[in-house]
């Protein structure tokens, strides 16, 4: 690795030192396992471009702990971003103001595809309380509001930060409304976790990231990871994306919501899929939501609605 490591950064370190400071490597790791089985996100930037305080592992020689480094397309960041504040499979988020972000693709043929749809989708959401606002479009990517607090998962992972029990039973309220209006647009997310809920300035909840979306039964390209996944006996194999893959997702984030973790996070992915299978959950009885949380793994719930009502009767 610390071969591949020296002839990327011979690579790199001319083209920084010439004043190429708006170039992005993107992709340019191999991920290892995270907390919940998904890409870390880790990108391998020209010294200097951007802010690497979000990410983990960085330093100088380009070793990080579990990755492999591996040469991919260039992307060239688009001049009105001011620095990166956030990644994921499709695409990458940048600064453009303090209100606003731009959503743009990596440099893939399907990164792009990706984008347009998530495009279409904001178009078909309009503007809701509970989904990330989309200000416009432009050649780049998808104006969106800024979320100040970032991810759901970052937020309850940060340290010296008391969450009250309000606060968490106020953002599985909120969760379940975001989903419910997106299924009510005949969108089906196909990838609810904490990463994809994030928190504006007063700590309230939005859903964010279509770009794998399912829109009017067409098939999803994103799909959840393992301990948000629906096991293949609810789920064929090959089966689209459904309101019961999303409502059995969902229950997942609020059991981390309540406990701080995600369902069986000392297992393996492979391990939590058998146990899905087996119809192995974990033990729900000492949440306050943990009668939601169950059903939405047992599949009882026909649609967010009923979840909802199930909620307005816990009293708070």
């Amino acid at each position: 690795m610390a071969a591949s490591s020296n002839i990327l950064l011979k690579w790199l370190l001319p083209l920084w030192s010439r004043g190429i400071k708006d170039l992005l490597f993107v992709d340019a790791l191999e991920v290892n396992e995270h907390r919940d089985d998904t890409i870390t996100g880790k990108i391998l930037f020209i010294p200097d471009i951007v802010d690497t305080g979000c990410y983990s592992n960085y330093n100088t020689d380009c070793n990080y702990a579990g990755a492999t480094i591996l040469p991919r397309p260039c992307l060239r960041r688009p001049p009105n971003v001011r620095e990166i504040v956030g990644s994921g499979a499709t695409g990458l988020v940048g600064m453009t103001s303090e209100r606003t972000v731009l959503k743009f693709p990596r440099p893939h043929e399907k990164c792009r595809e990706d984008v347009l749809l998530e495009r279409k989708i904001y178009r078909v959401l309009g503007k809701h309380d509970r989904v990330v606002t989309r200000y416009w479009d432009s050649e780049d990517g998808i104006c969106l509001e800024y979320m100040h607090h970032g991810s759901l998962r970052d937020y309850m992972l940060r340290d010296n930060v008391f969450i009250s029990e309000e606060i968490k039973f106020r953002w599985i309220v909120q969760a379940t409304e975001a989903v419910e209006f997106i299924h009510s647009r005949l969108v089906v997310h196909a990838d609810i976790s904490p990463r994809n809920f994030l928190l504006d300035r007063d700590l309230n909840l939005k859903i964010c990231d279509f770009g794998g979306a399912s829109l009017e039964g067409m098939p999803a390209s994103a799909i959840e990871t393992p301990r948000y996944r629906l096991p293949l006996r609810n789920r064929s194999l090959g089966q689209p994306a459904s309101i019961k893959s999303d409502i059995f997702a969902l229950g997942s984030v609020i059991y981390e919501v309540e406990t701080g973790s995600p369902p069986f996070s000392d297992l393996s992915s492979e391990d939590v899929q058998e146990n899905y299978m087996a119809g192995v959950f974990p033990d729900t009885s000492g949440l306050v939501c943990g009668n939601i949380v169950k059903s939405c793994w047992q599949c009882r719930f026909q649609g967010c609605g009923e979840m909802l009502q199930a909620l307005r009767l816990i009293a708070w």
